[in-house]
């Protein structure tokens, strides 16, 4: 009985992992940088590299329907003068 009992714990553990993964797997994470952005760009790196790059501004960001997962990363010691207000639903990690 004992085994049967650890066998259900371990499938309902790895089911439970499998399904934490395919939620993350399309999360998408987002880069906002106030003194390198740029709103033209795909806002989907942090480095600028062609059109990809971050963008500059919250607006941007508003633009976008997060979805749970998402990230959006703001760079360290820029400053925003306007409000995020991000778009879309979640659940808390």
């Amino acid at each position: 009985m004992t085994k049967t009992i650890q066998r259900i714990a371990l499938a309902t553990t790895f089911l439970a992992a499998h399904l934490l993964l395919a939620a993350t797997a399309n999360a998408a994470t987002y880069y906002v940088s106030a003194s390198t952005g740029n709103d033209q760009w795909s806002g989907t790196s942090a480095t600028v590299d062609g059109k990809i790059g971050p963008w500059k501004t919250f607006a941007k960001v508003t633009e976008v329907k997060l979805k749970p997962g998402d990230q959006v990363l703001l760079r360290r010691g820029d400053t925003w003068n306007e409000e995020l207000r991000p778009q879309g639903s979640g659940t808390a990690k």
